[in-house]
């Protein structure tokens, strides 16, 4: 893990960038931010 965090602190913004502002990472974030979608994910769990 630690090489993998060297790789990313040595890219150019350009490829960092592009690494973190892309549509998979904002799907990621959109279906697991807040903490009611946290709390309906637990609920849905503890019910199964």
């Amino acid at each position: 893990m630690a090489e993998e965090t060297i790789k990313i602190l040595k890219m150019k913004d350009e490829e960092y960038f592009n690494l973190i502002y892309n549509d998979k990472v904002n799907e990621f974030l959109e279906l697991h931010k807040g903490w009611d979608k946290v709390g309906a994910e637990i609920y849905h769990y503890l019910n199964s």
